[in-house]
């Protein structure tokens, strides 16, 4: 009889504690979504706002350059390029084992192809040592156990470039880039800037791959349902129509260097993968080129992917055009003379300037050896640009002004 009693009141002794137990848990729960809906309701609405709603840039068209005739030396080409944008990167869990943003960066690699496309493995790694820079390039690389060869470059020339840079030439040890880098080696360039823009507007998107055909755009299009990372941009390449006559007077183009974020940033630019002139009249005439952005604000879908424009948009301004007083016709004249009076001596280099005596205008200007400003227009043909470094003329310097 006594076991009975005690049996009963250990059982109604557990059941209290249960009971007090779950009551302790729902006043808990209950407190919890009380700080949640009403305490901190405004902030969490406000975070889903600024998810949800986004203030974009809009770049203006780049202005075309015509030479005195009218005849079109320089236009946009439509392209597409690939890009990440850091925010929608997933969080790396401090309790797992694998870097969650590091495995996301990779998967986004091998869907380009990157792990298998000899060109799409430089094209990455070309943007990155632009963006990046020699040092933290080749820090990010080394870093993650990729070994890096070195060559002897020219200071100015478009892998380190100095915009506008004159004088004596200078040399400088670069990273051979040459050579496609294994995928980890990539993924590391990748998170190193995906870390640098985190640290300023991490919702804007940085181009990883330029120069993407329509098919590649649409793919990766695709792919975006799995990888909400993912921007398909569309952007205006430049074309070249006459780099054997004009690329030393036009230059080119390419991202904001590194070294000179600060000084963009300064001047008001936004954007460090905008590409700006790195010399010629494209570095001269940067900002009249340029025009002045515009701006609009979209909504997004869970994915990120724009959904409409809410409000007005502010429209950019298309940059201004350019109308040179060299004659095109008469620059191929001068050239094939020129080279004519350097194959007779056998001169591996020569300038000739024909002005207006009048009005001081350049009429022509032929800095012999020339390059194709072409192969720097979406992004570097390395192998080009490896036989301009390894020429001895030195085709990439202007000898007309110094």
């Amino acid at each position: 009889m006594y076991e009975q009693e005690s049996t009963r009141d250990t059982s109604t002794l557990a059941m209290l504690l249960f009971r007090l137990a779950l009551l302790g848990v729902f006043f808990l729960l209950t407190g919890r979504l009380f700080q949640l809906q009403i305490v901190q309701g405004d902030t969490f609405q406000s975070d889903a706002a600024d998810n949800r709603y986004k203030l974009i840039e809009v770049a203006a068209p780049r202005g075309v350059i015509y030479d005195y005739n009218g005849q079109i030396l320089v236009r946009n080409q439509p392209s597409f390029e690939i890009a990440i944008v850091p925010e929608d990167l997933p969080f790396d869990d401090p309790e797992t084992v694998v870097n969650e943003e590091t495995e996301e960066i990779n998967k986004v690699l091998i869907a380009l192809g990157a792990d298998v496309d000899r060109d799409v493995a430089l094209g990455i790694a070309e943007l990155m040592f632009r963006r990046l820079g020699r040092a933290d390039f080749a820090a990010a690389v080394e870093g993650a156990g990729v070994p890096l060869t070195y060559n002897r470059v020219l200071a100015s020339s478009i892998l380190d470039v100095t915009p506008n840079n004159e004088g004596e030439p200078q040399y400088i040890e670069i990273p051979d880039i040459t050579q496609p880098l294994p995928l980890p080696g990539l993924v590391a360039l990748v998170q190193s800037l995906v870390s640098t823009q985190k640290l300023g507007n991490a919702s804007q998107p940085i181009p990883i791959l330029g120069l993407v055909d329509r098919i590649k755009a649409l793919q990766m299009t695709e792919e975006s349902y799995r990888l909400p990372s993912v921007r398909v941009q569309p952007f205006p390449a430049r074309r070249y129509i006459y780099p054997e006559l004009m690329s030393h007077i036009i230059g080119f183009m390419g991202v904001i260097p590194r070294e000179y974020s600060e000084t963009y940033l300064q001047e008001g630019y936004t954007d460090l993968s905008e590409r700006v002139g790195y010399s010629g009249l494209e570095y001269t005439y940067q900002t009249e080129l340029r025009g002045v952005p515009g701006y609009k604000y979209v909504e997004k879908d869970i994915l990120g992917r724009e959904m409409r424009t809410v409000g007005q948009a502010l429209e950019p301004v298309p940059g201004s055009n350019l109308i040179l007083n060299i004659d095109r016709r008469l620059q191929a004249i001068i050239r094939d003379t020129l080279q004519a009076k350097m194959d007779e001596v056998g001169s591996d280099w020569g300038v000739t300037i024909a002005m207006n005596p009048q009005t001081g205008a350049v009429l022509g200007l032929v800095s012999l050896p020339v390059f194709d400003n072409n192969i720097f227009a979406e992004r570097v043909d390395l192998e080009a640009y490896q036989k301009l470094v390894d020429d001895k003329r030195l085709p990439l310097i202007n000898y007309a002004i110094g």
